[in-house]
């Protein structure tokens, strides 16, 4: 029997957790960035999505990229055309190669700065190398107030030779 491992993701950001193809910027509503979600944030703070090694912070720290142990690549992109905004609305605490936990409070972001520029508020999380590592995600989509234990969706993945099948499932929140 193939070994079986499980990999969650959590919403970087409280807010209203919608389907990444209702983003509105082409790049990540085609998948073009590979499959995931968007977040319409209701606060500033931001928090990993899994747990991982940083790979990468963009130098205007709207966006950064995390790789899980078992390989996902997760990008998390904050806000839509916020890159000419040159990190004004940013704060991160991380950086390149650092060890960080799903949940882990890493920064914030200034949603009423970004409003006020005229540029979407967005929160994007994309696998970047879905064609790699997924099949397909089922996203629980919504009003979501971050809190640690929360998990927005659950990846089943399933390793079987050298090639990798993966599917994703809805994780049923336990009371």
């Amino acid at each position: 029997m193939p070994k079986t491992t499980d990999l969650t993701l959590m919403s970087p950001v409280s807010g209203n957790v919608i389907p990444l193809t209702q983003v509105n910027d082409p790049v990540f509503s085609q998948e073009l960035m590979g499959k995931g979600f968007g977040v319409e944030p209701n606060d500033n703070n931001v928090y990993a999505p899994v747990s991982g090694t940083v790979a990468y912070v963009a130098e205007t720290l709207h966006a950064f990229g995390m790789k899980t142990d078992d390989g996902a690549e997760v990008l998390v992109h904050m806000g839509i055309n916020t890159v000419e905004l040159s990190g004004k609305p940013f704060k991160l605490s991380i950086s390149a190669d650092q060890k960080i936990k799903a949940g882990q409070e890493i920064g914030t972001m200034d949603v009423q700065q970004i409003k006020d520029s005229g540029r979407p508020t967005t929160v994007i999380v994309a696998i970047t190398n879905t064609a790699d590592y997924l099949k397909d995600i089922h996203v629980q989509t919504g009003l979501k107030k971050l809190k640690k234990q929360e998990l927005l969706l659950f990846l089943k993945t399933l390793n079987l030779q050298t090639r990798k099948i993966f599917r994703t499932q809805k994780l049923q929140q336990k009371s």
